[in-house]
């Protein structure tokens, strides 16, 4: 019994079928923004997701919110009524007003991811800050 050479037909397809594997690992290594990942949903459990739009740190209910959901507005309105009390308890001691919504600016409390600066001299506006409880000026519905 022996064979003879394999047929073209089978090499090629064997070919085909490591150049996808190596495309497919190439992908899903060098994506930064995509993956399952398991994490705090708002509701205080956990649940596993598949995140294609990336995600960013909710300062006041702590929780990763889908970067779609926190520009438009919908997260930080949802996160504000439901956590109305303890963000009506950050003092306003400063006449400092949202460019936006003319609200007064909350003191933030020692909470939360580090932040940028927006309002801060050139240089330190690339620096990640820590809120200390006196150095973060928010208006959160409008950030």
């Amino acid at each position: 019994g022996g064979g003879g050479p394999m047929p073209t037909w089978a090499i090629i397809l064997i070919v085909v079928i490591v150049v996808i594997a190596i495309i497919c690992i190439c992908i899903s290594v060098s994506s930064e923004d995509e993956g399952v990942s398991v994490e705090k949903t708002e509701g205080g459990g956990f649940s596993r997701t598949l995140s294609y739009s990336g995600t960013i740190p909710c300062y006041l209910c702590l929780c990763k919110v889908s970067n779609s959901a926190w520009d438009s507005g919908e997260h930080r309105k949802k996160c504000a009524y439901t956590n109305q009390r303890e963000l009506l308890s950050f003092p306003q001691p400063y006449e400092s007003f949202c460019p936006n919504c003319h609200e007064k600016l909350s003191l933030w409390p020692a909470k939360g991811n580090p932040f940028y600066c927006d309002q801060c001299p050139f240089d330190p506006r690339s620096v990640l800050k820590r809120s200390t409880g006196q150095n973060r000026l928010n208006c959160f519905l409008c950030d």
